[in-house]
């Protein structure tokens, strides 16, 4: 368990989860076991997961990543052309359609410099278990 972790009411963790620093498991939420969530994510209310969840991303209900934790990363003083680049980010890699192999090369190859964003494509490429895919996206029932 990282720094600063908050978790509600009723929030469920199973074994040998690794929390890292700032995460928010809102209440009644549940994480299965071996799943990594990643700094400044978000499980939103009853929301549960299979699967880690990136950084800087909200998790809403059952294995669907919502957005950007857009309200913890202007809190947490994140700047706007750090917040723009992991919108980027997050565009490229649920909207654009790409394997996840070829999402996550644009994404280095364009936001590199970005220390969050090489944070995030990092997070991603350690994954064992994959990662869940966008509410809305063209791979709604496709899992990473």
């Amino acid at each position: 368990m990282g720094d600063g972790c908050t978790l509600i009411n009723g929030a469920l963790v199973a074994g040998h989860v690794v929390l890292h620093d700032h995460c928010i498991l809102s209440g009644h939420s549940a994480v299965q076991q071996r799943v990594r969530i990643g700094r400044l994510a978000m499980i939103g209310g009853l929301g549960s997961t299979t699967k880690d969840i990136p950084p800087f991303l909200l998790h809403q209900g059952y294995n669907c990543t919502s957005h950007l934790n857009l309200v913890g990363l202007r809190r947490a003083g994140f700047p706007a052309v750090t917040i723009n680049a992991l919108r980027e980010a997050f565009r490229i890699l649920f909207k654009e359609g790409r394997t996840l192999n070829s999402a996550l090369d644009r994404i280095e190859a364009d936001l590199g410099t970005v220390a969050e964003v090489n944070e995030f494509v990092g997070f991603i490429r350690e994954s064992t278990l994959g990662i869940n895919p966008a509410r809305g996206s063209e791979r709604k029932h496709r899992t990473y």
